[in-house]
């Protein structure tokens, strides 16, 4: 999942080697989606009575959670982000060597 949603990509930027980040990313971040979604779902269910049905898929989650921010800013002003704001450089952390 990391290779396909570009997150092994990322850390490619730092030396020119793709590689794994050393934590299981993926499902720790749609986990949180997951958990954003159940709770929107309960609040609705809550205030209207209705269940809702939910779906976080994970290729597309970390797609988005990769790319999102950056897509937008070829549509506005330089130095705008996709939210408007004055968004600051997007800097690489340093790659972790693999063991």
């Amino acid at each position: 999942m990391q290779a396909a949603s570009g997150i092994a990509g990322l850390f490619g930027a730092v030396d020119g080697t793709p590689r794994y980040a050393p934590v299981n990313l993926c499902d720790r971040t749609v986990g949180l989606y997951v958990s954003n979604a159940i709770t929107a779902a309960l609040f609705h269910r809550a205030r209207t009575g209705e269940g809702q049905a939910i779906e976080v898929p994970m290729f597309e989650t970390m797609a988005q959670w990769v790319s999102g921010r950056s897509l937008g800013r070829g549509c506005l002003p330089a130095g705008r982000g996709a939210d408007g704001l004055q968004a600051p450089p997007v800097t690489h952390a340093r790659a972790v060597p693999d063991p």
